[in-house]
């Protein structure tokens, strides 16, 4: 049986079967997303439904794709990007030269900190971090607008504990190195 819930969500994924060969399943991964973007593309007026970009899982392609970025069809990306004035929500996908397009961004994932500049400047409210490759610095961002960004958001999630001591002890530093540069000022 299915639920409201269930309804309120287009699904472009695949479900890999042992059936089909992966060549066989990315196809049908590509035409799905196919037409959606020209089901968005002939009827604008259902772009205002569309408020979520959620990717999620893994995808491989007997080692020929190394993620499901790789097959995300950037046009469909672009399309959705440029014309969903509701988006509200996107994540993991790296968003660096399109903040610019999400005026509305309230939630992100993100896989990396290099992506952090392309959001610092939004008003995030949700923030999570997938973050794979231990990354310790924020990509040359001024410490104080950092503290700054992260000090208006409602919520902070990790995927693992390894990221979320990394990055805690990395808001630590900045704000005791934030605190020690205010506390000299003061004194000269």
């Amino acid at each position: 049986m299915h639920t409201y819930d269930e309804s309120l969500y287009t699904v472009i994924g695949v479900l890999r079967t042992p059936l089909a060969t992966t060549s066989l399943n990315t196809k049908v991964f590509e035409i799905r997303q196919s037409i959606l973007l020209e089901s968005l593309t002939i009827n604008n007026e259902l772009c205002k439904y569309v408020e979520n970009i959620v990717f999620e899982g893994s995808y491989n392609n007997d080692g020929k794709v190394e993620s499901l970025h790789d097959v995300i069809s950037q046009d469909l990306f672009e399309f959705i990007i440029g014309n969903c004035p509701n988006l509200k929500n996107t994540s993991t996908f790296d968003l660096s030269g399109y903040s610019k397009f999400l005026p509305n961004l309230e939630n992100v994932q993100l896989d990396s900190l290099r992506d952090m500049g392309s959001i610092i400047s939004r008003p995030i409210k949700h923030l999570s971090f997938n973050v794979q490759d231990n990354l310790i610095n924020f990509n040359g961002l001024d410490n104080k607008i950092i503290l700054s960004f992260f000090g208006k958001l409602q919520t902070l999630e990790f995927s693992e504990d390894i990221s979320q001591s990394i990055i805690l002890d990395k808001l630590n530093s900045l704000a005791q190195n934030v605190s020690n540069a205010i506390a000299l000022t003061s004194k000269t």
